[in-house]
């Protein structure tokens, strides 16, 4: 991809300089780069039902050898991600992904399960999984037809999210970008637990663009609603803020750094140096463009910041907020 090259540092708000804590800066290795989003899927071992077999970009095979080209030279290593299997295949993630972080020979060290704690089976799942040192918190996505507005805020809901944080646990947050006023509540009931609002809360940098380019589809939401409900976000102390997934909305090739810069900054300068982690989206970020696309197109942006939050980012702030296992 062609990627243009914008001025855009003007943009950068004034928490640019904002200054690191010493646990932060200690725990921040120049060069050590986390990815506290990576998908990975064998068909012939995990394969989830909204996959479609042999549809181009997605629905081929994604594991540990794809993962390491997409990367090209950039020393990753990663925290994977639940792949939306549905509540009954949760254990066979868990069995699959666990192996593969136990094994020693992954850049694949520790996992996000997936699991619905609406259900009261996720109590059992939770008591079993939870204590394993690879398992690093959970994830329900809540976008889909199944989960409504308010899934995420009934009773058995909150009680198994609760229960996340009383074992050490993260929850991320995978919502629909109108829907973020839920995940305060959520971390209002839940203030023992630490929520990761994935994806820059879902926000689509092509709210903030000037004009449409002809190949774009309408933003679903506008740049206000979305700002309002992160700075509200921003202000819980137990919510963290995932950049990600900001390319996907685009069609492949048709953005560049300047398109996705008033999105980054905005959560950047929203949750501070010491509450934002990176994360590929690998290979959902396919939908917009290569990995290699994403990450030069934010070191880019981030190129604007200090050297201590630009490691923290990278590296540092996964290792506190996912208590990360000492092989990291």
């Amino acid at each position: 991809m062609n990627m243009k090259r914008r001025d855009f540092t003007g943009t950068v708000l004034a928490g640019v300089a904002a200054a690191m804590s010493p646990a932060i800066a200690q725990e921040s290795k120049a060069g050590d780069r986390i990815d506290t989003h990576q998908h990975l899927w064998d068909l012939d071992l995990l394969s989830p039902a909204w996959l479609k077999r042999g549809e181009a970009p997605l629905g081929l095979r994604y594991w540990e050898e794809e993962y390491a080209q997409a990367i090209g030279k950039t020393p990753f290593k990663a925290v994977f991600m639940e792949i939306d299997m549905g509540w009954q295949k949760a254990d066979l993630e868990a069995d699959v992904i666990l192996k593969l972080c136990r094994g020693g020979r992954s850049r694949t060290r520790a996992a996000i399960l997936g699991g619905d704690p609406a259900r009261a089976e996720f109590g059992d799942f939770l008591e079993k999984v939870g204590r394993d040192p690879r398992v690093r918190g959970f994830r329900r996505v809540l976008h889909s037809d199944e989960t409504p507005k308010g899934y995420g805020l009934g009773a058995t809901f909150l009680k198994h999210v609760r229960r996340v944080g009383e074992l050490g646990k993260t929850f991320d947050l995978c919502m629909r970008p109108t829907e973020l006023g839920d995940a305060v509540q959520m971390a209002r009931e839940c203030p023992d637990t630490r929520f990761i609002v994935d994806h820059c809360g879902n926000g689509d940098a092509k709210a903030f663009a000037q004009k449409l380019r002809p190949s774009w589809k309408k933003p679903a939401h506008g740049a206000s609603e979305w700002s309002r409900q992160m700075e509200a976000l921003s202000k819980m102390p137990n919510v963290y803020c995932k950049i990600s997934g900001v390319i996907e909305p685009f069609p492949v090739g048709e953005w560049d750094t300047a398109d996705i810069a008033p999105v980054v900054n905005f959560c950047l300068d929203a949750f501070g140096a010491d509450r934002v982690v990176f994360g590929s989206n690998w290979p959902v970020c396919l939908l917009g463009g290569p990995l290699t696309a994403w990450v030069g197109s934010l070191e880019e942006i981030l190129s604007a910041r200090s050297v201590d939050f630009r490691n923290a980012l990278w590296s540092g702030n996964a290792r506190r907020i996912y208590r990360l296992p000492s092989d990291f």
